[in-house]
């Protein structure tokens, strides 16, 4: 049995615009036959199919890199920190003495200490580094106000509550405290809830309309009226 299938040139035409036209690229291949699509046909010719944890260094990341110190073992090799300044200490009787020392015996950022002179004190060479120009050499000065006593205790000092202004107070949590006597005075001169309901034997409770229609009432009993 032959099955006939007739299109009609409506249907026709609905097919023919559902098809793509042969001459038409994609990426810049023809549609004549399968197209296979590389990176380069969208622009991405240079990236490589990698992980974001397995790529490597940039150029750009090893050149910022190759500007940084090393870290072996948590520390920076000593090789690649820079030269203290702090290089060397030298002890004169004066401060002639001081400006008569040689370049090649201190060099910027040394100190030098005046020990028996009206000058007596450290000194660290700075500015352009000659050391016979007093104006290159700075003065370290220390503290003049040091401690000498501790709440007028000197030597190994134990401070007492005493030293401190709380001689009255005593090291006790706020629930353990007692009742102060101000606090007793104040209690003394309240009504006890024992003596409040003393002779009471019971409370009513009513409308005012209610308690009038009482017609008489307890003296021992508590009365409370609600609208």
């Amino acid at each position: 049995m032959v099955t006939v299938i007739s299109y009609t040139k409506s249907k026709i035409d609905t097919l023919l615009a559902a098809l793509v036209p042969s001459t038409r690229t994609v990426a810049g291949h023809a549609l004549s036959a399968n197209v296979t699509v590389s990176k380069s046909d969208v622009g991405l010719g240079n990236a490589d199919n990698t992980a974001d944890l397995d790529k490597p260094l940039s150029t750009v990341d090893i050149a910022a890199l190759a500007a940084k110190a090393d870290l072996v073992s948590g520390k920076v090799p000593s090789s690649q920190l820079p030269a203290l300044a702090l290089t060397n200490v030298t002890v004169v009787a004066n401060q002639a003495a001081m400006l008569a020392q040689s370049s090649s015996v201190v060099q910027i950022g040394d100190v030098t200490v005046i020990s028996a002179d009206p000058n007596k004190g450290s000194y660290m060479l700075s500015g352009d580094g000659n050391p016979a120009t007093l104006a290159n050499w700075i003065l370290l000065t220390t503290p003049t106000d040091v401690v000498t006593s501790v709440a007028g205790h000197t030597g190994t000092v134990t401070l007492a509550k005493g030293d401190v202004g709380l001689g009255n107070v005593d090291n006790t949590a706020d629930t353990a405290k007692p009742v102060s006597t101000a606090q007793q005075t104040a209690l003394d001169a309240k009504l006890d809830d024992t003596q409040f309901m003393n002779g009471v034997t019971g409370i009513w409770k009513g409308t005012e309309a209610a308690y009038v229609a009482l017609g008489s009432w307890t003296s021992t009993v508590i009365y409370v009226t609600t609208p």
